[in-house]
């Protein structure tokens, strides 16, 4: 953890989030690169709002058809390029920014929104990219042991 910004390629981040919303740390999540993360479905089980983010109308989609709005009205799925919907935030903050996806194999994107993130959030998790790690968020955000 440094000045509120965890970096980690391990799954360390999920019970360090869920420490910090049970210490009523996080009051809001922003989400990018949907799919729902284990940190989302923490969030929303601790009744915190979750806006995911995504470019992918495939991928919104699911999530509108995983998570109905009736069922989870705390979750705000946002079709949007992330770069964009930050520049449209304008004071909006969150307590944890979620970046779900790939930062390092995306230099690009960290490198134009990288400030503006570090702007809107009080913590921010950057979740690695690297195909293992990623399948296994997968796994665990789909119920799998």
């Amino acid at each position: 953890l440094m000045d509120g910004h965890i970096v980690s390629p391990d799954p360390f981040p999920r019970p360090v989030a869920e420490i910090a919303m049970r210490l009523g740390l996080i009051s809001s999540v922003l989400e990018i690169g949907s799919g729902v993360s284990p940190i989302s479905r923490l969030a929303l089980n601790h009744n915190i709002p979750v806006t995911t983010v995504d470019n992918s109308p495939a991928v919104i989609n699911d999530l509108i058809a995983r998570y109905p709005a009736d069922q989870y009205p705390l979750l705000t799925p946002v079709l949007a390029e992330a770069g964009q919907f930050l520049k449209s935030l304008e004071d909006q903050r969150y307590s944890l920014i979620n970046l779900g996806i790939p930062y390092e194999l995306n230099p690009e994107f960290m490198a134009i929104s990288g400030a503006q993130l570090a702007e809107k959030a009080d913590f921010m998790l950057l979740q690695s990219g690297r195909p293992g790690l990623a399948n296994m968020d997968h796994d665990i955000a789909n119920g799998a042991n």
